[in-house]
């Protein structure tokens, strides 16, 4: 069903396919990674239509995670869920270097490979200072 709405999409639009392509992959990449490294992940989406690629709880830390492929971050779906979990970390996985911005910290996709379920809360909070 989905690779029929691929089809569909590259019928009107080639570079919505890739997009699509690219951002499926980002997802995928970033819970095989949790997965393999036997982090805990779990999923969530709102009443409505925001949602995140993982909820990870380590240790006391909630940590949402949201994968991005092109440069619109504007994505609302990590507020959301700190409406309903006000003391969590927020993480976009984009092409962004490490950096923190208000209340997201930025995490460039190659770096998931590096971290471990015993410091992933711990990268953030090393780097971004």
């Amino acid at each position: 069903m989905a690779f029929d709405n691929l089809l569909q999409l590259s019928n009107k639009n080639p570079d919505a396919e890739f997009s699509e392509i690219t951002k499926t992959a980002y997802e995928n990449y970033l819970i095989q990674e949790l997965y393999c490294k036997n982090i805990p992940i779990s999923y969530w989406k709102s009443k409505y239509t925001a949602s995140v690629d993982a909820v990870l709880e380590i240790g006391n830390n909630t940590i949402a995670v949201k994968s991005f492929y092109d440069d619109d971050l504007r994505d609302k779906s990590l507020l959301e869920f700190e409406k309903e979990h006000m003391d969590s970390t927020l993480v976009k996985i984009s092409r962004e270097n490490f950096k923190k911005s208000q209340n997201f910290f930025y995490m460039p996709v190659y770096a998931i490979s590096c971290v471990e379920s015993r410091n992933f809360d711990s990268v953030f909070l090393n780097i971004v200072k």
